[in-house]
């Protein structure tokens, strides 16, 4: 009895007579995630590029996915499930900076030119994610112009997005300590 015997070919399983429509099979972009803003305007070809550039990555509840100060390898695109990213100040507790949704984009330090994460990521729930390094991005731009352009733009779209909510919750963050001073202040001045 040889090895044969029991393992059935490719050709058996798939029905394919060549490895290019192997080849095709490993590539083929996830077309369920081809509706998220992030990739909308991407054709098939384009998406399968992309993909060729990222990996898959998995991860549980309740997981850290990058601790803040660890080597920055990775940009995250969230593909399912939720990720908050947190900051820690050295005098004080952890701040929520971000609460991440699927298409959005996390771990810009490795794409930015940081050594390191400035901030830590964690997932709430269960998910997935592509994470692409930052070699990949400019590969991907040397190689494929047109899409590496198509891919920063969606990426600067994301950040510009990200950064107006962040100043809408902090200007309400804000607002709201000065509430709180203001009703301190005129409780001083009425008891005096």
């Amino acid at each position: 009895m040889t090895l044969n015997d029991h393992c059935p070919t490719f050709q058996d399983l798939f029905h394919y007579k060549s490895l290019q429509a192997r080849i095709n099979i490993k590539f083929m972009f996830p077309m369920k995630f081809a509706r998220l803003p992030i990739f909308d305007g991407f054709d098939v070809q384009e998406l399968e590029v992309l993909d060729a550039m990222m990996e898959l990555a998995s991860f549980n509840a309740n997981q850290t996915i990058f601790e803040q100060g660890a080597k920055a390898d990775f940009l995250h695109i969230l593909l399912n499930g939720e990720v908050t990213i947190h900051f820690k100040p050295y005098d004080g507790p952890l701040i929520l900076v971000a609460s991440i949704q699927p298409g959005g984009v996390f771990g810009w330090s490795a794409i930015v030119g940081r050594e390191v994460y400035t901030s830590q990521a964690a997932s709430v729930q269960s998910g997935l994610a592509y994470r692409i390094r930052a070699q990949n991005v400019t590969l991907l731009c040397n190689q494929y112009p047109e899409i590496g352009e198509k891919f920063i733009k969606k990426l600067l779209s994301g950040i510009n997005e990200r950064i107006n909510t962040s100043h809408s919750q902090m200007r309400d963050s804000l607002s709201q300590g000065k509430k709180i001073i203001d009703m301190y202040i005129g409780s001083k001045v009425k008891n005096g």
